[in-house]
């Protein structure tokens, strides 16, 4: 299966959610995530909130989507350069 076909709105909020950490330090308005883009196994996507928004980084691991990190900066550290000018802008 492709992963990035199924790196759908639904998918990587039901991640971030999973996340129940993340999910209460990140505050994503009601437009939720927003910008998806990913270069396999990597989808990152953009948030906005009353304050300033952020992204979040997810990596696709045994057929799921698991957060790897959400905030405002050094989101693509991990991942490989040439991705990262893919999905991390």
């Amino acid at each position: 299966m492709d992963a990035c076909a199924s790196a759908t709105k639904a998918a990587l909020e039901a991640a971030l959610k999973a996340d129940k950490k993340a999910a209460a330090a990140l505050v994503v308005d009601s437009k939720g995530l927003q910008r998806i883009k990913c270069a396999e196994p990597w989808a990152f996507a953009h948030f906005t909130n009353d304050i300033d928004g952020g992204s979040v980084l997810f990596a696709h691991r045994n057929g799921k989507w698991i957060l790897q990190r959400g905030g405002t900066g050094g989101m693509c550290e991990s991942v490989p350069a040439a991705i990262a000018k893919q999905i991390c802008v």
